[in-house]
């Protein structure tokens, strides 16, 4: 037996356990870090319910889920005497009204990103704002986020913000920005030699890569290697971009797809700007910006369009540079005074990764168990 306070996690969408990078984004890397911490800390007796699948089956898997737990859930809170319930997104959180109507008077918290906010589907929408009635307290992991839920109907009352926290073991393994480089070159083709400008995100058309290309890398006039880490619906249109810019530029751009996380964390490493040219598109929103902390956690700063919740991560003059969005001129230009300027580069490089570890999941897991406990007394 424990007197530690009893809380249930649960999450939709936790990768395969046989492939635990497939369907990793921002919203499952939170959503497994603050489980793995929580467990870690001891300060809760931790229990799970979470769904492993794949992002091909997210739809149909999501469904079964969420209609097993209406079983589950009160069931694990009577085996376990639950104390409080957790759930990683608002797509998990969309059962609590039910659990309500079913008896359930458990404390109940959801953690929301964004998208999982503002889902440009009608029956979605219509349903958003009894899930915040449902819910005891709702946290955003950031005020852009909160203020896309209050505008759906959440209480402010119930609203808290708490960032993302990120993992930075791994920053403490890369090697050198040259060294870093030069695996890239052997794995990928890029010249160590070229300033290297880095996106790692899915193509999606918030993400802005083909603004980027059509709009900003043409004015950018040192020469340079742009890379793009991920996949995603905007593929094509972007290819379209590349080919028309190769043909007239003097920049490379390289396509990498889907990456391993150890190539992804070398190409971090080696990159001399990471660049976030994020546009807003209505139904869609950057929740947070994990990424861009990441390449501050090995030193490299961002350039990145100054909206949503990318307002909590980027600080201009510290961990980089905020641009008003779509000042195409402004984005260019930062990108060449920054190359241009190596003592300018250095002493970002230092501040980035000093504000990178301010958001560390060790810092940060105190916070979310703070905000769990004031829930819990009322």
């Amino acid at each position: 037996m424990t007197d530690k306070p009893s809380l249930l996690f649960m999450s939709h969408l936790h990768p395969p356990q046989d492939n635990p990078l497939e369907s990793i984004g921002g919203m499952q890397e939170v959503s497994q870090q603050l489980l793995h911490h929580l467990k870690a800390s001891g300060t809760f007796e931790v229990h799970e319910w979470v769904n492993h699948t794949a992002w091909k089956h997210i739809g149909w898997s999501t469904a079964g889920y969420l209609a097993k737990s209406l079983q589950r859930v009160p069931a694990l809170i009577k085996q376990h005497n639950i104390d409080l319930i957790v759930c990683g997104s608002m797509v998990t959180a969309a059962i609590s009204p039910v659990l309500r109507a079913m008896g359930v008077k458990v404390p109940m918290i959801a953690i929301n990103h964004g998208q999982d906010v503002t889902l440009p589907v009608s029956p979605y929408q219509w349903w958003v704002p009894n899930v915040f009635g449902a819910l005891t307290r709702v946290i955003s992991v950031s005020e852009a986020t909160r203020l896309q839920s209050i505008a759906r109907g959440l209480d402010p009352s119930k609203a808290a913000v708490l960032p993302n926290g990120i993992k930075l073991a791994f920053a403490r393994r890369m090697p050198s920005q040259m060294e870093a480089k030069s695996i890239l070159s052997e794995v990928h083709s890029i010249d160590p030699e070229k300033p290297l400008l880095l996106t790692v995100g899915r193509l999606v058309e918030r993400k802005g890569h083909a603004w980027f290309l059509e709009q900003v890398l043409p004015n950018v006039q040192t020469p340079v290697q742009y890379v793009m880490i991920g996949e995603g619906p905007q593929q094509a249109e972007i290819e379209q971009a590349i080919e028309a810019l190769h043909q007239t530029g003097h920049h490379r751009i390289h396509v990498l797809g889907r990456q391993v996380e150890e190539h992804v964390h070398h190409a971090y490493a080696a990159a001399d700007l990471f660049v976030m040219p994020n546009i807003s598109v209505d139904g869609d929103m950057e929740g947070f910006g994990i990424v861009l902390l990441e390449a501050n956690a090995v030193s490299c700063p961002a350039v990145a369009t100054y909206i949503e919740g990318i307002r909590d991560v980027i600080d201009d003059g510290v961990n980089g540079v905020a641009i008003e969005e779509g000042d195409s001129d402004a984005f260019a230009q930062s990108i060449d005074r920054l190359l241009s300027d190596p003592t300018q580069l250095k002493a970002l490089r230092t501040s980035s990764k000093q504000r990178a570890e301010t958001f560390e999941w060790q810092v940060l897991v105190g916070r979310y168990e703070s905000c769990f406990l004031d829930t819990l007394m009322g």
